[in-house]
């Protein structure tokens, strides 16, 4: 099927329409409240360092991957709600059936998950959102962001304890090798469907991508490496002036790491203070945090 030009007229007025929309189409997507998930993660005793950590995460456009047992709606809708409010999201709803007219970028009643990614590849989307994606479509969806398009999935896998590069290149997710290089952060989480809690952080650098420094003509370099990013349920601090996480935020905001720290900081002391049930009151916690005190 050929798909629509992204410069016709009739695209443009809908990309326009949609990003007019997109603040009540997050709404829609997470529920009523979207922060409701990432508060009650938040209050069960989770680390606002590690939430503080993955928001700097989605603000510099990088891809995150779940994997659990069972289901993971709670913890991606929590991820999804740190997303800026400017950024043109893609909702690909669990279960990857069925399609929202105010998030569908093909504007059709097709409900197709791939056509709708190959989509995402032609029109101004800056991020896909998935919950409990079909694993057929993995390695699609880890080819766009060569196109500029991130992504936050979640897939159903017991990958706990277990080398998901390895397993990502294997059946059943077969993903190409020059789309694996796309894989920035793994989440994996363990526990009960309703009491699932995250059990690892692995962020990824890759020669590839230009994210590991290759001394000379160094014989058998790897083409990645790899840090735990938890330490129990904690952010792993030791690690943290090493995260291309921080290196990018410190970049794109003209600070050195120590203040790019600090930011992490303040981060998690204001999603810390969201927790607390009385300042509890409005869905506006995330972008209150940008506004001019």
């Amino acid at each position: 099927m050929e798909l629509p030009n992204p410069l016709s007229k009739e695209n443009r007025e809908f990309q326009g329409n949609l990003r007019r929309a997109r603040a009540f189409a997050r709404r829609f997507a997470i529920k009523a409240d979207p922060f409701s998930s990432l508060l009650e993660i938040l209050s069960g005793g989770a680390d606002p360092m590690v939430f503080a950590y993955l928001w700097l995460a989605v603000e510099e456009n990088y891809n995150i991957l779940l994997f659990a047992q069972g289901k993971t709606d709670r913890h991606i809708d929590a991820i999804s709600a740190l997303v800026p409010w400017h950024k043109t999201t893609l909702d690909i709803p669990s279960g990857n059936a069925g399609y929202d007219r105010r998030t569908n970028f093909l504007n059709t009643q097709e409900t197709s998950v791939a056509l709708q990614l190959k989509g995402a590849e032609r029109l101004v989307v800056d991020r896909i959102i998935a919950k409990n994606m079909d694993k057929k479509y993995l390695d699609l969806l880890m080819s766009l962001p060569k196109y500029g398009t991130s992504h936050i999935a979640s897939l159903k896998a017991d990958l706990y304890n277990k080398r998901i590069t390895h397993a990502l290149r294997s059946k059943p997710f077969e993903i190409k090798r020059n789309n694996i290089a796309w894989l920035d952060i793994s989440i994996v989480l363990a526990g009960d469907e309703g009491a699932s809690k995250i059990a690892a952080i692995t962020e990824y650098k890759w020669l590839e991508r230009a994210e590991i420094k290759l001394l000379g003509s160094e014989p058998g370099a790897k083409p990645f490496e790899n840090m735990r990013m938890l330490n129990g349920n904690k952010l792993n601090l030791d690690e943290i002036y090493k995260s291309k996480i921080i290196r990018s935020y410190a970049r794109s905001n003209l600070v050195n790491s120590d203040q790019a720290v600090e930011e992490l900081t303040r981060r998690a002391h204001f999603l810390e203070t969201c927790a607390i049930p009385a300042s509890a009151k409005e869905d506006r916690r995330i972008e209150m945090y940008y506004e001019i005190k």
